[in-house]
């Protein structure tokens, strides 16, 4: 969660939770596609700064500075692009990679956009490490995913939440019991 959100009061928070609940989910519980959730998201954010929320102005303001950071990072990473060849064909690349940095000054740490001939060997090593976790995430994802389609296959059922019910199990449980 983002600084701002630490920054709340717990009443600001079960406020702001409130919101975010009514911009993702409908009326039956069901997620809202992301382009609903962002409009929503904006105007009950901008309803809220109307109604004198001042934790909504934060908010509001951090989602903007968050959008432009965004949005500078993707037209960065577009503009600064390397061909490589990888598993014999040639591909395209962002050579821009973030790298945790710490501010001299008062030890804070921050991510730092670096172009691949800027970095020293220790930079390179901080990508690959980061590279293999985030492979490491990944496989788990993976794994998780099987397992949910090896319970469908079992159970014929057409959903996840079918085939748990079929087996009398919570998701969370069905997950952590050991795998065949």
């Amino acid at each position: 969660m983002s600084d701002i959100y630490r920054m709340l009061s717990p009443e600001e928070r079960a406020e702001y939770d409130a919101l975010l609940h009514e911009a993702g989910y409908d009326d039956n519980g069901e997620q809202r596609p992301a382009h609903e959730i962002k409009e929503r998201m904006h105007r009950l954010l901008q309803d809220a700064v109307q109604a004198h929320r001042t934790w909504a102005g934060y908010v509001l303001d951090a989602d903007v500075r968050e959008g432009h950071h965004r949005r500078f990072k993707g037209w960065d990473r577009a503009r600064q692009v390397v061909s490589t060849r990888h598993g014999g064909r040639v591909v395209k690349r962002s050579a821009v990679m973030s790298l945790r940095r710490r501010d001299p000054d008062n030890g804070r740490t921050y991510w730092q956009g670096t172009f691949y001939p800027d970095m020293t060997r220790e930079d390179l090593l901080d990508v690959i490490n980061g590279s293999e976790v985030r492979i490491g995430s990944e496989r788990i994802t993976i794994a998780t995913a099987r397992r949910l389609v090896a319970l469908l296959d079992e159970t014929g059922a057409a959903t996840v939440a079918e085939a748990l019910e079929a087996r009398g199990v919570e998701l969370e449980t069905y997950l952590l019991e050991e795998s065949a």
